[in-house]
């Protein structure tokens, strides 16, 4: 569901006997908040199965954490950066080439990771490739 902004803001909805342009507005909120629920909710799930495949002796301590809070906040990023109200929805920091991009910080992640034991760097590339993956099955698909 793509709904523009200004028709947002301009547009008048009979919805059973009322006119209003809140609805509208109201409705295409809803739709953003569930889809960074659902990139949340994917990322949660991939770092919970990769914890628990790769680094389940370090679940109860404070990079666990702050890996989960990276992930998280990657996995909703390309939206920060480029918000569904803004024409520039989609360029970028949701393209084709951004994910190639990610995909090569994944690989010096795992590398650094292999070194320092420190993963974040890792997770946070796990996080926004969830996002463009989840975004790239979609009707719009990812640019170029």
């Amino acid at each position: 569901m793509n709904i523009d902004f200004k028709m947002c803001m301009d547009a008048k909805i009979r919805f059973e006997g009322i006119y209003t342009k809140e609805l509208l507005c109201t409705l295409r909120s809803r739709v953003e908040d569930m889809r960074n629920q659902i990139h949340l909710l994917s990322a949660f799930a991939l770092f919970l199965l990769i914890t628990y495949l790769f680094a389940a002796e370090y679940v109860p301590s404070k990079q666990f954490v702050i890996n989960l809070v990276v992930m998280l906040v990657c996995a909703v990023l390309p939206d920060i950066l480029e918000p569904p109200t803004s024409r520039w929805h989609r360029a970028f920091f949701h393209s084709k080439r951004c994910l190639k991009c990610v995909l090569v910080l994944a690989i010096v992640g795992w590398a650094i990771g292999m070194q320092s034991k420190n993963y974040t760097l890792l997770f946070a590339a796990f996080g926004y490739l969830v996002h463009l993956l989840e975004d790239a099955t979609t009707k719009a698909g990812l640019p170029r």
